[in-house]
């Protein structure tokens, strides 16, 4: 469960993300937050919250609320 301050209900900041084990000759990482409410049917009720893309293969985590990934 996130906590409220990763939500519309907080600061609806971003929660910190970390990966380890990247395939060898990963160049970038992407990842999607993506949300189907229990009970949804038709897709009508889904949300994409974040799409994130061109994070460098050598970043293992992203603080929370990261805005770029400028260092």
């Amino acid at each position: 469960m996130l906590p409220v301050r990763c939500t519309c209900d907080g600061a609806s900041v971003s929660p910190p993300f970390a990966w380890k084990g990247l395939p060898a000759g990963t160049t970038s990482v992407a990842f999607a937050m993506h949300h189907v409410p229990p009970g949804a049917s038709g897709g009508g009720d889904e949300h994409a919250y974040m799409v994130v893309w061109g994070i460098p293969a050598g970043t293992s985590a992203l603080a929370e609320a990261k805005q770029d990934f400028d260092g």
